[in-house]
């Protein structure tokens, strides 16, 4: 017997890697001389645990680094979210707690304004 449609869930996301921008401005002293680009790197690094996390020489999105790029796949299609300006402490850690915990729906609120990209716009209600 077919479950009533309202009780229809979607799947669960899972994280399967992060992208780590430190191409021209992002991981750049110049750009941001007050972020200790090594010790974001590895906070986010052990947040991703078994994961995969990447460093990528360049993501073209320079006016918006530090750009770091979580890649989910919740069985039906895979999914990345962008976010950007990730240079302060507590946006570091929030994203390292999320990433920890598999990055589950929903994006932690606290992210939700870094949030840009094709498939940032259901997490944004557009």
């Amino acid at each position: 017997m077919p479950e009533p449609e309202g009780n229809i869930s979607r799947p669960v996301p899972m994280l399967t890697s992060v992208l780590i921008c430190r191409g021209q401005n992002c991981g750049s002293t110049t750009k941001h001389p007050d972020v200790d680009h090594d010790a974001q790197l590895d906070v986010l690094r052990r947040a991703v645990g078994g994961g995969v996390a990447q460093v990528s020489a360049c993501t073209s999105q320079c006016h918006d680094s530090n750009v770091v790029v979580v890649c989910r796949h919740d069985g039906r299609r895979p999914e990345r979210l962008w976010f950007a300006r990730v240079n302060d402490a507590d946006t570091v850690r929030t994203l390292a707690a999320w990433l920890s915990s598999g990055a589950p729906d929903p994006v932690p609120e606290q992210l939700l304004d870094r949030l840009f990209g094709t498939d940032a716009a259901r997490h944004l209600g557009r």
